[in-house]
């Protein structure tokens, strides 16, 4: 899996020490997350591993079905706390609002995973 080399960044190369990731769904994701896609588990192994990982609260990203850059951008900065010190882990239009944020703000990192090619 594509994920599984994030994996190893993160763990082997020292000079990133331990981090705080946010992932970012995609679209449609809407309540506990932790049960859709790779999230759950990506989650459990990034924190094996010392880093701290945030995902959205139980009610899941707002805007969940048109994921609108105007919503998700200001809670990823707000809510989740998306700052320099953070690697952004997006998903499909998670990987596109993570583009889109980094475009306005400097983030320590940016992992896109199968990034959704439409414009949000």
């Amino acid at each position: 899996s594509r994920f599984i080399g994030v994996l190893l960044v993160l763990s082997v190369n020292p000079s990133f020490g331990m981090v705080r990731c946010v992932v970012v769904p995609g679209n449609g994701c809407s309540g506990n997350i932790r049960k859709s896609n790779f999230y759950g588990w990506a989650e459990k192994a990034l924190q094996a591993r010392g880093h701290t990982v945030v995902l959205p609260g139980p009610r899941g990203m707002p805007d969940p079905l048109h994921a609108r850059a105007s919503i998700w951008l200001p809670y990823m900065e707000r809510d989740l706390g998306c700052d320099e010190t953070t690697v952004v882990i997006g998903h499909s239009s998670g990987a596109v609002a993570g583009l889109r944020l980094a475009e306005r703000r400097k983030l320590r990192g940016l992992v896109l995973v199968a990034a959704d090619r439409k414009k949000r």
